[in-house]
């Protein structure tokens, strides 16, 4: 390790030392500390013991102890639950240099969740987001990332914040996709249409209509699509708008078998604002003049 390097270790392990010997009569003054030492760990690019650090400062913000993942809490003031809660991410963010990935995601729903009880919804919901994608790329976390995107989107939705909830569905969506997942990517879809509707979005409705369509498409499944179009141009302006165009164009195209066509309608620009998973759908579509149900295997 290099000396300055050292130099912060032995900064980081003074101020450790001194926050230990304040710990429970004086939490107050024992927190920045721990957070000093912390900073000090993380620059030496000692990940471990910063993350004990930023533990330690969460437990102070609490005043009391923590048990593996889990903060036995009571009820405080919300400046302690959100001071808690940004410490736990930066002892996510530790874990995840040191590629805990199963610990990070485990602190950062803590963090999530400390979040919502300090009334801070949005950034809750935006903690998961940044929880799946640290474990969406691992062997088994596909799936442990679509439901922490779930579960960001139930947070917009419960506290009536789907106006800011763009981000989440389209992550949502995307990690869906990119784990073949159709049937998830389709019902997050068919949620944000929803929103798009209660918040008179019609432009974005009109993408997440388009998108609906080319999925089911992509999946040959001519009966879900027609049946999204035809409960699109129910909106008067669905069928005005290029979307609307370009999906019935698509979808006359696809029942024909005319891929030639099928192929001209998926590079105009409009696909291109599609969300880039389904976009990616839409340019590798292939025509098919037989209808039939979904197969996730076509993705």
């Amino acid at each position: 390790m290099k000396g300055s390097e050292n130099a912060r270790m032995e900064e980081g392990n003074g101020y450790l030392k001194e926050a230990d010997k304040l710990w429970k009569p004086d939490w107050d003054n024992a927190c920045p500390l721990y957070e000093k030492a912390a900073v000090c760990f993380k620059n030496a690019k000692a990940y471990d013991r910063a993350k004990y650090a930023y533990k330690r400062a969460a437990e102070t913000y609490h005043g009391m102890k923590l048990y593996g993942f889990q903060l036995k809490r009571m009820k405080l003031i919300p400046s302690r639950s959100g001071g808690a809660a940004k410490s736990l991410e930066e002892a996510a963010k530790m874990a995840t240099l040191e590629k805990s990935l199963t610990e990070a995601v485990e602190l950062y729903k803590e963090a999530s969740s400390l979040q919502r009880e300090n009334g801070a919804h949005d950034r809750a919901a935006e903690i998961l987001i940044v929880a799946a994608k640290a474990i969406e790329e691992t062997d088994d976390g596909g799936d442990i990332a679509i439901q922490l995107a779930k579960d960001a989107i139930d947070i917009y939705e419960t506290e009536d914040r789907f106006l800011y909830a763009g981000t989440a569905f389209k992550y949502a969506v995307s990690v869906s996709l990119m784990n073949k997942q159709i049937d998830e990517a389709i019902s997050i879809l068919e949620k944000q249409a929803e929103s798009n509707i209660k918040l008179n979005r019609d432009p974005d409705l009109f993408k997440t209509h388009l998108s609906l369509i080319v999925i089911h498409l992509h999946r040959d499944d001519t009966v879900s699509a027609n049946k999204v179009y035809q409960e699109a141009i129910q909106n008067a302006g669905f069928d005005r708008s290029a979307e609307g165009q370009a999906a019935g164009a698509l979808i006359d195209a696809f029942e024909s078998g005319d891929q030639k066509q099928v192929k001209a309608i998926t590079s105009k620009q409009v696909f291109t604002f599609l969300d880039n998973q389904v976009a990616k759908l839409a340019i590798h579509m292939k025509a098919s003049a037989v209808s039939k149900g979904g197969d996730d295997d076509l993705i």
